[in-house]
């Protein structure tokens, strides 16, 4: 390889460089964008609210096992009081 070749292969790699470069700041651009789109954000928000309305239906179904055999569930419905709390918020 003589210099004139590895001056051109210096030259093509740092400008392959600088194109992907150039492009991984559009993604990361892009990336940014499509977070703060609002129906990204509602749909993100919907997700979450179904998670805690999941939860809090299982604990109300651990509470209702819990009143049917006698058992204290203070402790539960200070764990569903929590999870509702946190909903409250959001």
């Amino acid at each position: 390889m003589n210099t004139t070749e590895f001056r051109r292969l210096t030259t093509e790699a740092a400008t392959y460089v600088e194109q992907l470069d150039a492009r991984e700041r559009e993604l990361a651009l892009a990336a940014e964008q499509l977070s703060q789109d609002s129906a990204v954000q509602a749909a993100f928000s919907q997700g979450s609210q179904h998670e805690r309305d999941r939860i809090v239906s299982l604990i109300d179904h651990q509470l209702a096992l819990l009143q049917l055999s006698g058992n204290n569930a203070l402790v539960l419905r200070a764990l569903r009081r929590q999870v509702r709390e946190v909903d409250a918020a959001a």
